[in-house]
């Protein structure tokens, strides 16, 4: 009988006389085996129970033999057939060899070409797979391979990848082996060796192995002990072209085994992992009232989605800037942005605030702040949210047109008031008894319109005026209402923008003057209204005045004695012409 013919389960032969390979003879020996291998022996009938149970003496009388099975190292066929003529004829070989105690045998082929060796070998490997009953086995190294976790984003963007290659030599006899190991990554990726090395015990790995130009891993023909196993560990840095995106299987390789002369057996084994890539979406809002005066609150909202299949990580982060450089010209961050839910970290400086934080795929945090309007700028908040690489640490801004295209960036912008207020008087000076007419113009410089039920003002301080002129109560305006109470103008309309309202009135100079000889007056702005130049490129002046002197006799800088002296010196000039006029009309008639 053959009992270890490629058994599956266990078995066990007792009450046999056990023949060693030493000569020895056990008496009433018996022997276990588990899917053909001998796994304990012993004598007597301590033996455990089985799959199936032999009993020697049942089976081949009392001097039942039980021996070690012979291992044909060398034969080409048997029976009449030969082992290079396909699969009936190994079958029919070998079932003689086994009749006759041969449990196993290397087959051997005659010399031929290699593409015919190759085809007799696939031959002989099938068999080992399908045909226990053929009783062939070809011991080649199996080789195994596998992603060590889930490859990984640096903080600089690059990728790293581990994997782990074993090669093993499940015989009992020595071999030899070569390795290859090649990659296949989405074009564009450009890949980095960090580290290539075996474990404990193992063979030096080629130098400059890189996965694609060079492949050979380990060196054809390295030796491989029975039961020995190679371990061998690689880590890669890969960096992908920008805009890469998730593609299954993208980190994927295959390792070769190359075995038996010439290396003509080759054994694969694949690992993959996918590329998982995160990706940003940013929404941004803004909450500001239609006229948004000086004092008003603007809150900002920015919404933060990772819409990628990969996350960002603590190593890895997601990254939004918001650059404010045209928010705080005209007015003041409130506080400190706020996170929800409260991950990661912001960080603001005088015109650029960030965040960065961990976000899972799928994930989203809202970002929100207030700012408090001024005025003093341009009239407009301007701002842009944008994501940007966890390297970089002072990325430019999108301009807003390239930024409205991209999912990873949203920019605001809110208008607010603002008006300009100019004044001019009639004449540079004047005099007693003298009218002096005023114009004050008010634009809407801004591009928000100021409606009736929030209108622009602005008032005109007339104190310096009546103390020595008299209001003529002619004020009119072309648009809004106008009023003088007291010492006080005041007109109140709504102004669309770009538009402007006139506003005129005139005084009459008191005759003899009363006051300090100087008109003055002061018109001013709503102070809740931002105030922009006619030219849009900043901020005017919230106030304007007039100042008209009166001119007096005192004007001259002459005393009084001395305008007498020459109206008497000219009433004395005057008196003789008229008197030289006479007397030539006299002396004309005479003759």
């Amino acid at each position: 009988m053959n009992p270890t013919t490629d058994h599956r389960g266990s078995r066990v032969i007792h009450s046999a006389r056990i023949a060693d390979g030493d000569g020895s003879v056990t008496d009433d020996g018996w022997v276990r085996f588990e899917d053909g291998l001998v796994v304990a022996r012993g004598t007597g009938d301590d033996w455990a129970s089985a799959d199936e149970v032999v009993d020697a003496v049942a089976v081949a009388g009392p001097d039942a033999l039980l021996t070690p099975g012979f291992v044909d190292i060398h034969g080409h066929g048997g029976a009449g057939a030969a082992y290079d003529d396909g699969a009936d004829a190994i079958r029919i070989g070998r079932a003689m060899h086994r009749s006759h105690g041969t449990t196993r045998a290397v087959i051997s082929l005659v010399t031929a070409t290699v593409d015919d060796l190759v085809a007799q070998v696939a031959v002989i490997a099938d068999l080992a797979q399908t045909d226990a009953e053929a009783c062939a086995r070809i011991f080649d190294p199996a080789v195994t391979k596998l992603v060590s976790g889930q490859p990984t984003q640096q903080a600089d963007g690059s990728w790293l990848v581990s994997y782990t290659m074993t090669v093993s030599n499940p015989s009992t006899i020595d071999l030899s082996y070569g390795l290859e190991d090649e990659l296949d990554y989405p074009a564009g990726a450009v890949v980095t060796v960090e580290s290539a090395a075996s474990r404990a015990g193992g063979p030096a790995v080629v130098a400059g192995w890189n996965g694609g130009t060079q492949l050979q891993l380990v060196a054809e023909g390295t030796p491989l002990p029975a039961s020995a196993v190679h371990v061998f560990d690689v880590t890669l840095r890969v960096v992908f072209p920008v805009g890469q995106g998730s593609v299954a299987n993208a980190f994927s390789n295959t390792a070769t085994v190359e075995s038996g002369a010439g290396g003509v057996i080759r054994t694969d084994a694949d690992a993959t992992a996918d590329l998982l890539v995160p990706s940003l979406e940013i929404e941004k809002n803004v909450t500001a009232d239609v006229v948004s005066r000086i004092g008003a609150t603007v809150s900002y909202e920015i919404v933060v989605s990772n819409v990628g299949q990969g996350a960002y990580t603590a190593l890895y982060p997601a990254v939004v800037w918001d650059d404010l450089a045209g928010v705080v010209d005209d007015a003041t961050v409130d506080g400190p942005m706020t996170a929800t839910p409260n991950v990661g970290a912001v960080v603001a400086d005088a015109e650029r605030t960030s965040w960065r934080g961990p976000l899972a795929s799928g994930a989203t945090v809202t970002l929100e702040y207030t700012v408090t309007v001024t005025g003093g700028g341009d009239a407009v908040l301007r701002n842009v949210a944008f994501g940007a690489p966890a390297s970089m640490t002072d990325p430019a801004t999108p301009d807003e047109i390239n930024c409205d295209a991209a999912d990873d960036c949203a920019s605001t912008r809110t208008a607010l008031p603002a008006v300009h207020i100019g004044k001019s008087a009639s004449v540079s000076s004047t005099t007693a008894g003298g009218i002096v007419e005023y114009t004050v113009l008010i634009t809407n410089t801004g591009e928000v319109d100021l409606p009736s039920g929030d209108p622009a003002t602005f008032t005109d301080d007339l104190s310096g005026v009546l103390d020595d002129a008299r209001y003529q109560g002619d004020a009119s305006a072309d648009t809004g209402t106008v009023d003088v109470t007291g010492t006080t103008l005041a007109w109140t309309g709504a102004l669309a923008a770009g538009d402007t309202a006139t506003v005129r009135y005139s005084v009459r100079v008191a005759d003899p003057m009363s006051g300090d000889a100087m008109l003055v007056n002061l018109a001013v702005v709503d102070p809740t209204l931002p105030t922009l130049a006619l030219s849009l490129d900043g901020p005017s002046d919230r106030s304007v005045s007039t100042r008209t002197p009166v001119l007096t006799m005192a004007s001259t800088g002459l005393e009084p004695a001395t305008w007498m002296v020459g109206l008497a010196a000219l009433l004395l000039i005057v008196a003789g012409a008229v008197g030289m006029i006479v007397a030539r009309r006299l002396r004309r008639r005479r003759a």
